[in-house]
């Protein structure tokens, strides 16, 4: 696994982050389109009806209509706010961002990998 040292500040913008359930129907929505370097998001409703980002790898769109589709696995868009000189363990990168552990606190989310810099192994 490895370590990061959070260089720039994160502070969420989304406070009830969307959560699907592994087999759970889903609405898709437009392709993220920005600068970053984040590519293959959806802006995704889930059956409760909770918008947010979902990574393409988390979904199988359905033959009938392209903007509908399942969850393949479980999802939590929470994004997890950071301040400089965080550290955090990464536990999965998709896209631009890391599903990481705070080793201070043990708070999981995801950050922007642009936010962060890896910490030399010793």
């Amino acid at each position: 696994m490895k370590s990061y040292r959070v260089v720039q500040a994160h502070t969420s913008n989304y406070p009830n982050p969307i959560r699907l359930r592994q087999g759970e129907r889903i609405h898709i929505g437009e392709k993220y389109e920005g600068p970053e370097a984040w590519d293959r998001w959806y802006f995704c409703e889930n059956e409760a009806g909770i918008k947010g980002w979902v990574p393409e790898q988390i979904f199988t769109r359905s033959l009938a209509n392209a903007t509908e589709g399942v969850a393949t696995e479980a999802y939590d868009a929470f994004e997890m706010n950071a301040v400089p000189g965080d550290q955090v363990i990464a536990l999965r990168e998709l896209n631009g961002w890391i599903w990481c552990l705070r080793e201070a606190d043990g708070q999981q989310g995801w950050l922007p990998l642009d936010h962060l810099q890896p910490m030399p192994v010793l």
